[in-house]
């Protein structure tokens, strides 16, 4: 979906086109006992680099930010001492530039980006960028939450191999509910933390 701009009917050919202000994000209904809103911000920072402006990978504007839209103080205070923690540690050569700003309206993206990484898992970008970063967050982390999140997104968590995507089943499904979270661009399951399409 589409957040943070000023259009009120957002279009993806618009929000591309950098006309509307808008972050191309995915918001994240969850439940904090099955899986808390550290967790989630973990795998956030995970799967993209939040160093970049206005950019990932060989996406460029400003619908490409890092950005991270609150629906609570307290997401907002947490997401604020992750970063800090993250730039005291040096995890990157370059500062964290995720903007973390209050929720705004969530426009919902058009039906054919609904579950884009599952119904198109062998679509070039879905090959060559989503599935890496999917493999990436399977590899950092065996907590069962997170990769029952990631597979609500598309194929059970999917990741390339020599001849193909392998699914990787996670062990539990998260029914998320409750609390929202709204993240930047997660390609291509338009469905994930910010960069999953």
């Amino acid at each position: 979906g589409y957040m943070g701009g000023d259009d009120p009917r957002p279009t993806y050919e618009a929000v591309c086109r950098g006309h509307t202000g808008h972050a191309e994000v995915v918001q994240i209904r969850f439940d904090p006992v099955i899986i808390d809103f550290p967790t989630l911000l973990d795998v956030f920072f995970t799967i993209h680099d939040p160093t970049t402006l206005n950019r990932q990978g060989h996406d460029v504007g400003t619908q490409y930010r890092s950005a991270i839209f609150w629906h609570d103080e307290g997401q907002r205070e947490v997401a604020l001492a992750k970063i800090a923690a993250l730039n005291e540690a040096g995890y990157w050569r370059s500062p964290v530039v995720t903007e973390v700003q209050p929720a705004a309206t969530f426009f919902v993206a058009e039906d054919y980006h609904h579950d884009y990484f599952r119904k198109n898992p062998y679509q070039g970008y879905c090959m060559a960028v989503v599935a890496p970063k999917a493999m990436k967050v399977n590899r950092e982390t065996q907590n069962q939450s997170i990769l029952a999140i990631l597979a609500c997104f598309g194929r059970p968590l999917t990741g390339l191999r020599p001849h193909g995507l392998q699914a990787i089943r996670a062990t539990q499904h998260a029914r998320p509910r409750q609390r929202f979270l709204s993240y930047h661009k997660i390609k291509p399951a338009d469905s994930l933390l910010s960069s999953l399409r």
